[in-house]
């Protein structure tokens, strides 16, 4: 039975990189196994068992950016008079574009303008007007009809706007966008015929995204916490908002993840490097030593370290090793918190 909860193979390619004495042979054939040199004996330090919470971290890179953009089109025949320029941020009521110089205006929503919106319809396109109405400091009622006061509303938006005062307000004057948008950038030409797609847009906040194997990504579902360190900025703490499989360079399977984070103050540039670090599975109140001091034991299966003797000399203590986390392993057997054990170099 196996009593251990980490392979041999992680631990002895760990060990093997920084050393612990008696680590050749720790994987394979166990007449390979040698012992160090009695006359050419390494150099160590030493450190103390310490009984700690022990968290694996995985580390990766990430790059600065903005969400996936989002195309705005047009359904109005006409000319392209004007266009905002990439970077713009789109805010309630400005123009999203122009066609034969009559400005199309953002306003907030999920649903889009599918119909022109006139006196006595209901529906979310209404509940939308009605809202956006009343942030921008108009009397109505914010619900689902278009009644007298929206009417009024309407008009003297129009009226002061220099529209027409119809009533009515369709595609050749208003969009519904998801709030406040950032132009990523602009598909209509000027001079050119309207319809279709005009711009891809995406939210103003800034998100870090990275790619990872579709392992990696078990750790990393949406509502994830992750310290984030975008390069030349700061560090924050951000979340993950939202994942998405993509096929890698070499044809495996990768997973895009997308971190949401709250910059504050900090002016972030448009596009940069960023560092993502993930906390995953924690073993509390463990006895720990430094990975490096964990050597090859008398079986194959087994694994030791050398303890510090109060008389100045080592003995070899057989150890259970049950978690490997950020350069130290937590185990188990004949140690105590405060007891020194050797750490090759």
């Amino acid at each position: 039975m196996r009593r251990r909860t980490i392979g041999i193979a992680a631990i002895a390619a760990l060990v093997a990189i920084g050393g612990g004495a008696g680590a050749i042979g720790l994987v394979g054939d166990p007449a390979t196994r040698t012992a160090p040199s009695a006359t050419a004996p390494r150099a160590s330090t030493t450190a103390k068992v310490e009984r700690a919470d022990l968290s694996e971290i995985k580390r990766l890179v990430g790059s600065l950016g903005y969400e996936q953009p989002v195309a705005v089109t047009s359904g109005t025949p006409g000319t392209v008079t004007w266009l905002p320029k990439p970077g713009t941020v789109l805010q309630r009521d400005q123009p999203a574009f122009a066609i034969d110089e009559q400005p199309v205006r953002s306003m907030h929503g999920a649903v889009p303008v599918w119909r022109t919106i006139a006196p006595g319809m209901r529906g979310a396109d209404v509940r939308q007007l009605n809202e956006n109405l009343s942030a921008l400091g108009y009397d109505v009622a914010v619900d689902s009809v278009y009644g007298p006061r929206t009417g009024r509303a309407v008009r003297q938006w129009q009226h002061e706007r220099g529209l027409d005062q119809t009533g009515r307000l369709g595609a050749d004057s208003i969009v519904f966008l998801p709030g406040d948008v950032r132009v990523a950038s602009v598909s209509a030409k000027l001079g050119g015929a309207s319809g279709g797609e005009m711009l891809r847009v995406t939210g103003t906040g800034r998100v870090v995204t990275a790619n990872v194997s579709a392992a990696d990504a078990d750790r990393l579902g949406i509502g994830t916490s992750v310290a984030l360190d975008i390069l030349g900025v700061g560090e924050f703490e951000g979340t993950v908002v939202d994942t998405a499989p993509r096929e890698g360079a070499a044809g495996a399977e990768e997973v895009v993840i997308v971190v949401a984070f709250d910059p504050g103050e900090s002016e972030l540039p448009p596009s940069g490097g960023a560092r993502l670090e993930v906390r995953g599975v924690t073993k509390s109140n463990v006895l720990t030593v430094p990975l490096a001091a964990i050597v090859a034991g008398s079986r194959q299966d087994d694994f030791a370290v050398e303890r510090r003797e109060p008389t100045g000399g080592t003995h070899r203590v057989a150890v259970h090793v049950t978690f490997v986390a950020d350069g130290r392993a937590a185990v188990e057997g004949d140690l105590a918190e405060g007891d020194t054990v050797v750490v090759p170099s």
